[in-house]
């Protein structure tokens, strides 16, 4: 990638709802700089921002019907829109993304944000622990999340 090309940045949610990683989401939607980046946001159900109205110049892409299809739909908007780096911190999207990894590890960047739930079903707990394997940057949002983190997925 030119130093002087825009980034192309695919942040995934589940939604854009009444939370912590939505309203996450949506500043960063408003204050990434559109001289860097080009925004996408990946969402499983359609937009109902309780936050205010997106800026006209996000491309949505709405994921639905199984895991595996929501992973076809990831690879190709990454291969159409070219897409650097993709932000998921949803574990909504988590499966998906695992499923797509390989037709797109060559391709992108990939982040994984963690949060601070450690109630979550050992299900549950397999699929963040395998995403944070495959994540080139996790970001965790408090230290003690940090502490969460296996020091193997630690980069």
């Amino acid at each position: 990638m030119k130093t002087s090309e825009k980034i192309n940045l695919l942040l995934l949610a589940g939604t854009l709802q009444s939370g912590g990683t939505e309203k996450h989401y949506y500043q960063l939607c408003h204050q990434l700089s559109r001289m860097r980046f080009n925004l996408h946001v990946g969402l499983e159900t359609p937009l109902k921002n309780d936050f205010g109205v997106l800026p006209s110049d996000i491309c949505t892409l709405l994921l639905n019907g199984s895991y595996f299809n929501k992973a076809k739909q990831i690879y190709l908007h990454v291969k159409k829109h070219r897409i650097h780096v993709i932000y998921s911190c949803a574990f909504e999207t988590s499966l998906p993304v695992l499923l797509a990894w390989p037709m797109i590890f060559l391709y992108v960047i990939l982040f994984t944000g963690v949060r601070g739930r450690f109630n979550f079903p050992v299900k549950r707990k397999i699929i963040e622990w395998l995403i944070s394997a495959i994540s080139n940057r996790i970001i965790c949002n408090s230290g003690k999340i940090k502490e969460y983190v296996p020091a193997l997925f630690r980069k």
